[in-house]
């Protein structure tokens, strides 16, 4: 690892733990290898202070694991030896956080009787009814499950689920009498939904936190006046929201994921587990995977359909693995300690270890390095330099000749570049929306409208092209739309065009053209097709923009500088009789010419 320039040497030290011998006579078990270590590092820990590590403080000392799972051993050994700890949860969004989830789902069925698919939800997930259980109780009538329909005289204890429908009507009849902070809290109490969480979260202390936050977002409604209705809709609508980073806490040595790690920096970073395999998670079956971006996906039923793209998944597990690597080594500000528990963990089948990853020239570089912290190696000094004499002002020959130099500097214009903006008065000309999804869902159909273009196998006629269709549309989002403005497509005259076979397309095809002694005019052509000889040529741009025929004219005025650099470059490099520009609107279904 090299220094940034400006920055004194770090130091990578190697610490190898004691693991004690197994009672069994065989090696130990990962799991009990992983305890032994971290008892090992939370005394070397105690023994040291930051100082040592060049850190001002524990919070400035971090240690980073592969897999989530690996966190809790590590806090609590290091509390037992009086080492405060901070946790960050390995979670991105909120809706990871089961707290979240389940709290979500369980006010809205108070909130939402009439939702029984939801209810059903509940029964299955929080309180663990089995599928045969509810499918037995309902008999195919799902009002059963309807909590506003059921009155106290009709009620029966006999079974699981009468017993937990009868609970939820109890609290959705107390929540709707009741102030919505103390309705939240009566709900978390009566389903013990802080010990439900605490089961299936890998750090425990993670659960209260999880629960003391969405009582704080229950109070803040409260104080806004919110209804239990409006709070889930609110709840419902941030679910996909980012989880803010936690502050660290002073004195507290900080323990997270080396996902989570990414971007942030510490004074001094460990690295323990170093060769403990990462097994990834079985898979649940029915799987849906796509081996590559230009493949349609596959579903995978059984381990034997997983076998056949093991080879590639283990390909793509290892280079994400490298990259992990490379962003846990990266972390420190002075010092990196590396744990060479290689006598404690053996290679596992399908998974990787980060020393795995170091190959052989990298473990004998490993062993080469100190164990013993040392004393931090003092920055370079530089001279102190004199104020410099203010530059001598530039002559108005010397303006000129930098000005005459500066002409012969080529300029690289991207056609995409070109395209004007839509003028205030008509802000609805580039609107890429839909009316029940927002701009992401509509950015997304429009990257899977070009992916599905640019692979469709155009030159195998229409029986193809409707096979490849099928192939894509469970990967686009918004299939309804996709299916109407296939229909449209294939029901247009630039579908007749396309099949014949005596014309040639070529999709993304790239170009490059000196337009002039100083200008290149650079960049990608959704579609073009061409005749035989090449004297006549097809420049085409797809628009998933939603407009109406009254603004389909001011959409190709929008695109024409576009379009026309496009064919006007083609004309160029081929020497083309006739070179035509178009857009072609999904949602129209038909060309426009520019």
């Amino acid at each position: 690892l090299q220094p940034r320039p400006g920055h004194a040497p770090g130091i990578v030290l190697r610490l190898a733990p004691q693991f004690p011998p197994s009672t069994s006579g065989k090696r130990l078990r990962a799991g009990e290898a992983a305890a032994a270590e971290s008892r090992w590092l939370a005394r070397w820990l105690a023994d040291i202070r930051p100082a040592s590590l060049g850190a001002s403080d524990w919070s400035q000392v971090a240690i980073l694991c592969q897999q989530r799972k690996w966190l809790s051993p590590l806090a609590g050994a290091l509390e037992e030896v009086g080492l405060r700890t901070q946790v960050h949860s390995p979670s991105t969004l909120l809706a990871d956080h089961p707290a979240y989830s389940w709290l979500t789902a369980l006010l809205r069925v108070l909130a939402v009787p009439s939702d029984t698919f939801n209810c059903i939800g509940v029964l299955r997930e929080i309180f663990g009814i089995c599928d045969d259980r509810l499918a037995a109780y309902c008999q195919g009538e799902g009002d059963r499950f309807r909590i506003d329909r059921r009155s106290p005289g009709s009620r029966s204890s006999a079974g699981e689920v009468d017993a937990v429908l009868d609970l939820l009507c109890d609290l959705r009849r107390e929540a709707l009498q009741s102030p919505l902070l103390e309705a939240v809290g009566r709900v978390i109490g009566a389903v013990g939904l802080l010990q439900r969480v605490a089961a299936v979260c890998a750090i425990p202390a993670e659960a209260q936190q999880q629960v003391d936050t969405l009582l704080g977002r229950a109070a803040d409604a409260e104080k806004r006046g919110l209804s239990l209705h409006q709070f889930v809709q609110e709840l419902l609508a941030a679910r996909n929201a980012t989880v803010e980073a936690v502050a660290p806490q002073p004195g507290a040595v900080q323990i997270l994921t080396c996902h989570k790690a990414k971007g942030l920096e510490w004074d001094a970073v460990i690295l323990p587990m170093f060769f403990r395999a990462a097994r990834p998670r079985s898979p649940n079956y029915p799987l849906l995977l796509q081996p590559r971006a230009s493949q349609p996906p596959v579903v995978l039923v059984d381990k034997q359909d997983y076998r056949k793209v093991q080879e590639h998944l283990c390909q793509h597990r290892r280079a994400a693995m490298q990259r992990l690597l490379y962003v846990s080594l990266t972390r420190a500000r002075h010092t990196l300690v590396i744990l060479d528990d290689r006598q404690g963990f053996s290679g596992s089948r399908g998974a990787f270890s980060f020393g795995e990853l170091l190959g052989e020239e990298g473990a004998q570089l490993l062993e080469r390095l100190p164990s013993v912290p040392q004393p931090p190696p003092p920055a370079p000094r530089h001279p102190v330099s004199r104020p410099a004499s203010p530059p001598a002002p530039v002559s108005r020959r010397e303006l000129e000749s930098a000005r005459v130099a500066s002409t012969a500097i080529v300029r690289r214009i991207l056609p995409s570049m070109l395209a004007r903006k839509a003028p205030p008065e008509e802000p609805e000309i580039l609107r890429e929306t839909t009316e029940a999804s927002g701009p992401e869902a509509a950015r997304q159909y429009g990257t899977w409208w070009h992916r599905l273009m640019e692979t469709m196998p155009w030159a195998a006629g229409r029986t193809a092209w409707q096979r490849r269709f099928q192939a894509m549309l469970r990967t686009s989002p918004d299939i309804a739309r996709a299916r109407r403005e296939w229909t449209l497509f294939l029901e247009s005259p630039l579908a007749v065009q396309l099949a014949d076979r005596r014309l040639h397309v070529e999709t993304e095809m790239p170009f490059l053209h000196r337009a002039s002694e100083n200008t290149t005019v650079e960049g990608f052509v959704d579609l073009v097709q061409r005749n035989a000889d090449g004297s006549v040529w097809l420049v085409l741009d797809w628009k998933t923009n939603l407009v109406t025929e009254r603004e389909a004219l001011p959409l190709a005025e929008i695109y024409r500088p576009q379009l026309r650099a496009y064919a006007d470059s083609l004309q160029a490099l081929t020497a083309a009789r006739e070179v035509t520009a178009a857009i072609y609107s999904t949602c129209l279904g038909r060309l426009i010419p520019v």
